[in-house]
């Protein structure tokens, strides 16, 4: 679909600038666009073309400073995949 091209291209653009990606997040621009996420956007597919994993999803949010609904999404995202391998601990 477009949008795995898209994002596939925009991963070869980050590589061809040597950023190191740890994941990749989603994000919904559109309110209808939920629902027709995982059709445009197979997730495995876009791991498996990418070899990036993703890291969760955006909803459409109609009210950005609805902070505590945006830690409620943040909250279920995989951000531990970011963390240096060999160190699972934060350290204070």
């Amino acid at each position: 679909s477009r949008c795995t091209t898209l994002r596939r291209n925009c991963v070869g653009v980050a590589r061809s600038l040597k950023i190191n990606l740890q994941g990749i997040i989603l994000n919904c621009t559109q309110p209808d666009a939920q629902k027709d996420l995982a059709d445009l956007t197979p997730i495995d597919l876009i791991q498996s073309l990418t070899q990036v994993p993703i890291l969760g999803t955006l909803p459409y949010v109609s009210e950005p400073t609805d902070f505590d609904y945006l830690a409620k999404i943040v909250s279920d995202w995989d951000l531990e995949i970011m963390l240096p391998q060999g160190n699972l601990m934060l350290q204070r």
